[in-house]
């Protein structure tokens, strides 16, 4: 019924959320189904305690629950439930996203975790909040191992690359100042030279290209050089 809801009417469980959080975070990412985030790889076994299906439909609800999450910055009181669980949402979903088996799982993990990089920071033009340095760290490990993989389900793939520009888009800065930046672009442009990705791949670039943040311009050079052939040699598929 949760998720049903965050389909039907999208931001619908954001006021619930800090009631919602612990329930939805223990059916969608189980310690027993996820890897350790720093780990990344998709080698774990399925829970046994929770269904792929069941998994997939609450990390949609979650995904509902960060649309409509206040921002650190303009949250209406210190005690924002986004403010708190932040930190602990980084590990859980990054976890999810790389090492769940069922692939709308990790697609929706991956899909939360795009989320969550835009309510850390949904505003680009202010200063990187507290503690988001390390948020952005932990959902690289997430996603940068699904964006690599080449033999990843379509869905997957489509739902790393999305991620991965948002990341950069909303967290670019951190990630440049962490040295991390240049992995994940270049993964990124390395999805132009797949049909499936190819949309998908331009579009993030285009993104990342238009962010004013701090060092991603620069890290935007060396995969401009690469990416160029592939834009201009490739039409995408519709």
């Amino acid at each position: 019924v949760v998720a049903s809801l965050a389909e039907v009417v999208p931001g619908a469980l954001a006021d619930a959320a800090a009631v919602l959080l612990p329930g939805l975070l223990s059916v969608a990412c189980p310690p027993s189904s996820s890897v350790a985030a720093a780990g990344g790889g998709n080698d774990n076994n399925a829970d046994n305690d929770t269904s792929p299906a069941l998994r997939a439909a609450a990390l949609v609800a979650l995904r509902s629950a960060l649309a409509g999450a206040p921002s650190p910055g303009g949250a209406p009181s210190s005690s924002s439930w986004a403010q708190h669980a932040m930190p602990s949402l980084a590990p859980a979903l990054a976890s999810a996203a790389a090492g769940d088996r069922y692939y709308k799982a990790a697609a929706a993990a991956l899909r939360c975790c795009g989320e969550l990089a835009r309510a850390v920071r949904p505003v680009v033009d202010v200063p990187l909040p507290a503690g988001a340095d390390a948020i952005a760290s932990t959902l690289l490990k997430g996603v940068l191992p699904r964006l690599q993989a080449s033999d990843a389900d379509a869905e997957v793939k489509e739902a790393a690359v999305a991620a991965a520009g948002s990341l950069v888009s909303c967290l670019g800065d951190a990630l440049a100042s962490s040295g991390e930046l240049s992995a994940l672009l270049e993964a990124l442009g390395a999805r132009l030279r797949d049909a499936g990705t190819l949309t998908a791949a331009a579009r993030a670039l285009a993104a990342a290209a238009r962010s004013p943040l701090p060092g991603v311009e620069n890290g935007l050079g060396g995969v401009a050089g690469a990416a160029a052939p592939e834009l201009t040699a490739s039409k995408p598929r519709s």
